[in-house]
């Protein structure tokens, strides 16, 4: 089967919005037929010059709306559209659509809180289409980048969530999602904010320090080490972490928003480990000593576990 070209110049690298819109478009126009293979992840992150996850979250974003079908060994493809779809996607619709968005903008509603609004609207009506899988973390880019990892691994859209937003509504989160997936370093913590939703609807999964980044910590050859994070919570795992490697060296741990102790840290400290969420507002600081990036990987146990638990339930979802 030809697979379709994406190609399109643009002033600034692309983003996942960016690509889905492009995609939408052609397949509201006809330009895309249904049953048309988009190119792959790889091909297309190649394509464009973007990160395979900017295409990764493109692609989920359009599954989500129903515009791909997604399958992990296979590819996606432009969903085939009834002839009722036809009437529907009428300019005179989609205008009244715009009209309600712009409204929520100039009203200072985010873009994600009118996404969940609008997608809540449709299962009211319609009835919930598929099994929603929420992956939640502590901070945006942790979030957005192991979702898509995780997503890429178990064959199924993973729909990011913060940390914040669970301990702030559970109940809402309960209700939008059909499975709530953490890591291990969050599960306690989501567990009792999500306390009335059942334990099996609850998961976590086990994300490690890479192989690279323990490698760096490994070979460091300093008695004073700072770490930089973003969380409370996650000063406990720097600890523990580069205390395994280096049981004898003196451990400075700071939050990186608190600039006098960070400051007083990088003064003290011969090397730095931070996590990735942490890293440009450090390298801002224009540290004179090594810097280790510290970022994780979902182990293959819980990628299998994962993916079993989609597979026996999301059949119930499509049947219901």
């Amino acid at each position: 089967m030809q697979k379709l070209s994406l190609v399109q110049s643009s002033p600034g690298p692309l983003t996942a919005a960016d690509i889905a819109r492009l995609v939408e478009s052609r397949i509201l126009s006809g330009e895309y037929t249904a049953g048309a293979q988009l190119p792959t992840v790889r091909e297309l992150a190649q394509e464009l010059g973007v990160n395979k996850n900017t295409v990764v979250r493109a692609y989920q974003s359009l599954e989500r709306d129903g515009y791909l079908d997604v399958t992990q060994g296979r590819g996606a493809f432009v969903r085939p559209r009834d002839g009722a779809v036809a009437g529907v996607l009428s300019a005179r619709w989609q205008a009244q659509v715009d009209s309600l968005v712009r409204e929520a903008q100039t009203r200072g509603v985010t873009r994600a809180v009118v996404g969940q609004e609008l997608g809540r609207s449709v299962e009211r009506v319609y009835g919930r289409s598929r099994l929603r899988v929420a992956f939640v973390e502590d901070n945006t880019q942790d979030t957005d980048e192991m979702g898509a990892q995780l997503s890429v691994m178990v064959g199924h859209a993973l729909e990011g969530v913060l940390l914040a937003r669970v301990l702030e509504e559970p109940e809402q989160v309960a209700a939008d999602f059909d499975l709530v997936t953490t890591t291990f370093y969050h599960l306690a913590e989501v567990s009792r904010a999500m306390k009335g939703t059942p334990r099996e609807k609850v998961i976590g999964v086990n994300a490690q320090p890479s192989h690279e980044s323990l490698l760096r910590i490994a070979r460091l050859e300093v008695m004073m080490i700072g770490l930089v994070c973003e969380f409370e919570t996650t000063i406990h795992n720097l600890l523990h972490t580069v205390h395994t490697y280096h049981p004898s060296a003196t451990l400075l741990p700071t939050l990186v928003e608190d600039r006098g102790r960070l400051r007083s840290v990088m003064d003290k400290a011969d090397a730095l480990v931070v996590t990735r969420a942490c890293l440009e507002r450090v390298l801002a600081l224009q540290p004179t000593m090594p810097v280790i990036s510290i970022y994780y990987t979902i182990d293959q146990q819980s990628v299998d576990y994962l993916r079993q638990w989609i597979h026996e339930h999301k059949d119930a979802i499509r049947d219901s």
